[in-house]
């Protein structure tokens, strides 16, 4: 009888820690537009980074390519209450909707006048229209991209 209560009280008590877990998991855990956003962004970065090494305009035109797409896309995955403490979107962009539409665009459009200078076969007049596109990265990352979180 007393091994029973034992065993009993136990199961109880992994059960409730295992919830308890669970829990915290779930409440930490990004929704599904959060980690397509950060997948879009991840990939946003990545051909950012190969277009910076890129010593000629044959081997940025890929990449551009992939920032004009994840761009597109990403204008999408804005919805009204899908930010969250797990996330680094900032709520003023939701706050802000228009403006932040705006830098979308804008990023589009520098991103299309790369791919136009790319066609051009100047490196030079490529990296130009390549700042412009980190320009409009980063004045969208200082409004609306709040510090890492863990």
């Amino acid at each position: 009888m007393k091994s029973n209560k034992i065993i009993f009280s136990a199961i109880i008590c992994v059960t409730l820690f295992l919830s308890s877990v669970n829990t915290k998991s779930i409440a930490a855990g990004k929704t599904v537009i959060q980690k397509e956003r950060n997948t879009y962004m991840k990939k946003l970065s990545s051909a950012m980074r190969q277009i910076n090494r890129a010593e000629s305009t044959i081997n940025m035109k890929a990449p551009t390519i992939i920032i004009i797409e994840s761009t597109k896309k990403l204008k999408t995955l804005w919805p009204p209450q899908s930010g969250g403490d797990n996330t680094r979107a900032k709520k003023e962009i939701w706050e802000n909707i228009n403006d932040f539409d705006k830098k979308m665009l804008s990023m589009e459009a520098a991103a299309s006048t790369l791919l136009k200078s790319i066609s051009e076969a100047d490196i030079i007049l490529a990296k130009k229209a390549f700042r412009g596109v980190g320009k409009t990265c980063s004045s969208c990352h200082k409004l609306y991209r709040g510090p890492k979180v863990d």
